[in-house]
């Protein structure tokens, strides 16, 4: 044992000395330079980051004298990167000898994005100051991420001396930091077996311990919740008070809103965006700061008169609003406040569900990640009725586990007074009001209870007689809950089903299609499927896979860059271990055909808040990769000691035989949807398209089943995204006939150009399956991107899979260039491409 940890100590020491002679120099040399004699330099010093302090007020207000800071920046990986100057006084940003970036001479910092290699590249920083306030930042980050100043840690002074035994040492460090990882885990593995006999030997000291884990740990999992659900609430309701001040009534609520402890700047990161919400004009009444369907919750509200009114709107909501109003009087904030409180009990049954599925700690990691996502944060205020429905969808996922898991068990049973009730009726009884419940919330939620419904009674391990009267006590639970809205509903308004039909017209008008009265939501799925079957298709299919999938996230890269990203792959992960757990694929059965409803709609309105009830079940999928990791590193660290049993055997279910060849269908089966989602039914629908001579378009961002080789990842630029290619790049392209093709590439040099007519700009070759068919001189207009039009020809074109070929012409006069995509010429950025057939 001890002669592990003293190997670990001479790797650890021989390590720090490597680290120590890799990046012994940090930083950057200023210097002052005197304008007209640019090689004039005086009080140099080494600095570790570009600003003024200790610059003596005498060089500031020197007349024509500049500061210069000079370093060498170290880039691993070749990658775009955003660049940031802001200063008050001109200011130059060079990189080897490049101009990239001129700034101060107004108001708006100097900004480009620029493609580096990796290596050291020469930066110097020119800054004239202005003596009435002088000023200068300079951050950078790869493109994406949040901008910081130069990272210390990969600037040097100078270079060094000898490159080769500088490489050397890297790699040793690299190597040797990995063998310290490994003698680690060699020593913790020796050491934890001595310690764990030693602790159990102690008189009693074992029970003690077992003793306190069972009998504190689910009080202090719901103490973990109730700070999760407070900060949840607080965080909320910080958004409603920015985006409509705070409440008139009542004066407790007030208060919180205008609190001085824990004032909303101390609990959050000051950048997330509380806007306050603009006025909105309507016919049927004055201004207000809510329109859409918040303002319509607020109308129907108002005036119900009884839970089960036939109103358009499922009642569940609406009176939500209209007793919230109870407390607050009639504010229009009260339809924000119902949304944030159903907003925190979704966090709480998010909690709930992830405790029943897997275990306590992963019900809790799921619950905080969706308590401090900005834009569930953000949706909760609005005052729309998604948060409900993410309640309810959690809320019925929990029950349905609980039959499910009821239904495999014995027959058990539970004492009401004299009688005892099998267990499995009572939480039949329970699934049915439930069900009822969910079902006015919204009436879309029939495209999950009815899949459920079946799997209960038909895929469980129990006699018959069980099966239907668990069945039977459902339909019953569930009609007498939500029938007499929709008695009401058939006797008012003609239609039993007034709630759902409605919807069709809604989504025609947003297609700016007729909507005559009498047709049905029915009518409008039935037109999409027939229309066009393969754009039917891949907009169900990307609705229940990708779609969901992307459009989450990106509220915790609010609080750090690429934790959105590490969350969702582990929800991946997460997602594939709960194939393998029967009641995980009960779960994801629940989630996924949730989702059936708003798989056709979703091109029309891509509200990412429609998919929001599926959140929590990514989270915890997350939270589940998590707990494996974590599991899997007790194991390494010290195996024979985590005695706990696997949460995965709570059912007595076991990763081996027919359940193992199960999680691996179910598995693979999603493999293969998502290739098929991603790499052909785009290029099924594009040549469907150009077949009945409509246009068809592939734009960055919804491309990866057409991209070749050459392209850079993708870049959002806020109302675009755009790929990057500093040489040859592919396209490929299902072209339905041999014909003729007209075709709009939308193109841009790249990097931006510094000024309006740059000396040179890139010259684009087109070709098609070999064979060259022209060159593109790319314009630069600062306003739009450059949009150019080709033909390609039926000579060239092959019936299927072609490929379009676009090669930057090299430029003989741009020899020097030593930064390929980073000067004017070298590189070009694709946005769009769409395709037609002339008519005839």
């Amino acid at each position: 044992m001890r002669r592990a940890w003293v190997a670990v100590l001479i790797a650890a020491s021989v390590f720090a000395l490597l680290d120590w002679s890799v990046n012994r120099r940090r930083g950057l040399i200023r210097a002052a330079v005197d304008d007209a004699n640019p090689g004039r330099e005086f009080a140099a010093t080494g600095v570790t980051a570009v600003g003024l302090d200790g610059v003596a007020p005498s060089i500031i207000d020197r007349a024509g004298t500049s500061l210069l800071w000079r370093t060498f920046w170290e880039l691993h990986t070749p990658d775009l990167y955003e660049l940031r100057v802001e200063s008050r006084g001109a200011s130059t940003l060079t990189i080897d000898g490049h101009l990239a970036i001129e700034a101060g001479v107004s108001d708006t910092p100097g900004t480009r994005l620029v493609w580096l290699t990796p290596g050291f590249h020469k930066i110097e920083i020119r800054y004239r100051p202005d003596p009435s306030g002088p000023r200068i930042q300079v951050a950078a980050a790869r493109a994406g991420n949040s901008l910081e100043p130069l990272p210390l840690r990969d600037l040097k002074p100078a270079l060094p001396r000898n490159p080769v035994v500088r490489e050397w040492t890297a790699t040793a460090r690299k190597y040797t930091g990995w063998l310290v990882l490994v003698l680690v885990i060699v020593a913790v593995r020796t050491t934890s077996p001595v310690v764990a006999r030693r602790w159990s030997s102690t008189a009693g000291q074992q029970g003690w311990v077992t003793g306190i884990r069972a009998n504190a740990a689910r009080p202090l999992a719901w103490f973990v919740l109730a700070l999760i659900l407070g900060y949840a609430a607080l965080l909320r309701l910080d958004a409603i008070t920015a985006r409509y001040g705070p409440v008139q009534s009542p004066g407790w609520l007030a208060a919180v809103q205008t609190r001085t402890v824990l004032p909303p700047q101390t609990i959050r990161p000051a950048w997330f965006p509380w806007v306050p919400a603009a006025f909105h004009v309507h016919y049927d009444g004055p201004p207000t700061q809510y329109s859409s369907d918040p303002y319509s919750y607020l109308k129907v509200a108002r005036t119900m008169t009884s839970f089960y009114e036939p109103t358009w709107r499922e009642p569940l909501f609406p009176f939500s609003v209209r007793t919230v109003m109870a407390v607050v009087g009639p504010q229009d904030v009260a339809v924000s406040l119902t949304s944030t409180a159903f907003a925190v009990l979704a966090i709480w049954l998010t909690y709930v569900l992830g405790a029943a599925l897997w275990s306590r700690p992963v019900g809790l990691a799921a619950a905080l990640v969706l308590a401090i996502d900005r834009d569930a944060a953000w949706f909760a205020s609005q005052g729309w009725r998604d948060d409900a429905y993410v309640a309810a969808v959690v809320f019925g996922a929990y029950f349905i586990l609980r039959c499910w898991r009821s239904a495999r068990q014995p027959e058990s049973r539970i004492q009401l007074g004299r009688f005892g009730v099998d267990r499995l009726y009572v939480n039949a009884i329970l699934l049915g009001i439930a069900a009822g419940l969910i079902i006015l919330v919204r009436i879309m939620s029939l495209s999950f209870l009815l899949p459920a419904g079946v799997l209960l009674a038909a895929a469980v391990r129990t006699n018959w007689r069980r099966r239907f009267t668990m069945a039977g006590i459902g339909i019953v639970v569930t009609t007498l809950v939500a029938i007499p809205y929709f008695i009401n509903c058939w006797r008012v308004q003609g239609d039993f089903f007034y709630t759902f039909n409605v919807h069709g017209d809604i989504y025609r008008i947003a297609e700016g299609q007729a909507t005559p009265k009498q047709d049905t939501t029915y009518s409008y799925i039935r037109d999409k499927l027939s229309g066009r079957p393969y754009a039917a298709v891949d907009t169900i299919l990307r609705g229940v896979t990708l779609y969901p999938f992307e459009n989450k996230w990106t509220g915790l890269d609010a609080w750090r860059d690429g934790l959105g990203a590490l969350v969702a792959f582990a929800s991946v992960v997460g997602l594939a271990a709960l194939a393998f757990v029967p009641a995980g694929r009960v779960v994801l059965l629940v989630a996924f055909t949730s989702l059936l409803p708003f798989s056709l709609t979703w091109r029309v309105d891509p509200n990412p808040r429609f998919t929001l009830h599926l959140y929590p079940f990514f989270l915890i999928a997350a939270s589940i990769a998590g707990s494996l990791a974590v599991r899997a590193v007790g194991r390494l660290l010290a195996a024979g000691i985590v005695a706990e049993p696997a949460p995965w055997r709570r059912d007595g279910e076991i990763l081996a035989g027919r359940n193992l060849a199960t999680g691996a269908a179910v598995v693979a089966g999603s493999a293969a949807l998502l290739w098929y989602v991603m790499s052909w039914s785009p290029q099924l629908v594009f040549a469907d398209a150009l077949r009945y001579r409509d246009d068809a378009t592939v734009t960055v961002g919804d491309d990866i089943g057409f991209l070749g080789a050459g392209w850079s990842r993708a870049l959002d630029l806020g109302n675009v995204q755009m790929r990057i290619a500093t040489g040859e790049s592919g396209i490929r392209v299902r072209l339905p006939l041999q014909d003729d093709y007209r075709l709009t590439l939308r193109l841009d040099p790249f990097p931006r150009p510094l000024s309006a007519t740059p000396a040179r700009l890139p010259v684009i070759e087109y070709s098609l399956n070999g064979t060259r068919l022209g060159a593109i001189p790319l314009k630069w207009n600062p306003e739009r991107f450059g949009a150019y039009e080709v033909t390609l020809p039926r000579s060239a074109v092959h019936p299927g899979m072609n490929t379009l070929v676009l090669r930057r012409v090299p430029d003989p006069g741009a020899a020097g260039s030593s930064v390929p995509g980073f000067s004017d010429g070298d590189a070009f950025a694709f946005w769009l491409l769409r395709a037609s057939r002339p008519p005839g």
